[in-house]
């Protein structure tokens, strides 16, 4: 399977996108600001037709019109979120790479000093002007590096719970040996 051009089909999304959705975006209680600075920032925001394809991805396609937004790491687009504004806790991923909205700057980011804000949604995530964290994949193996967080505000209890079994999860490990050499005679 091909890898797909993160970067095109998000610059894509993003010149289909109309004043329209922008004020559709304001009209849903993402601050204006949030939505322009996402706009002109290469963190970007588009609209595309989107299909699910199962296991909680999706590809670009005859499906409904769908809000995307990039899931960055390290200063790496890694991932893409699609979700329908009338349906935002039902989200797909299209490579199925990213972990989190908010990683942009990495693990190391300067205000994760303190408490880390985790919203519900991708569209929580927005409405709370792009601040903290959105779990986008709670299976990701990288979510222990949740547990290196200072403290972590949840939405919910289920929330809370959710994250502490993911934090406490067993890791599965490889097997680990030590390789005898023969010695030469």
């Amino acid at each position: 399977m091909t890898r797909p051009d993160l970067s095109k089909e998000l610059s894509d999304a993003g010149a289909a996108s109309t004043l329209f959705h922008f004020k559709h975006l304001v009209g849903l209680g993402v601050p204006r600001s949030t939505a322009a600075a996402l706009r002109l920032h290469t963190w970007g925001w588009g609209v595309v037709k989107a299909l699910d394809i199962g296991d909680g991805l999706y590809c670009p396609g005859d499906g409904p019109l769908q809000l995307i937004l990039p899931v960055w790491e390290d200063g790496d687009l890694i991932d893409l979120v699609a979700f329908r504004s009338g349906d935002p806790a039902d989200w797909k991923l299209r490579t199925g790479l990213g972990l989190a909205l908010g990683l942009e700057r990495g693990w190391e980011h300067h205000h994760w000093h303190h408490e880390v804000e985790l919203s519900l949604t991708p569209l929580d995530w927005l409405r709370n002007g792009c601040d903290g964290l959105c779990i986008v994949d709670w299976d990701a193996p990288d979510i222990t590096m949740l547990s290196s967080l200072p403290s972590i505000a949840c939405p919910s209890r289920d929330v809370a719970t959710k994250l502490r079994q993911a934090l406490t999860r067993p890791q599965s490990l490889p097997p680990i040996f030590v390789k005898e050499t023969a010695l030469a005679a």
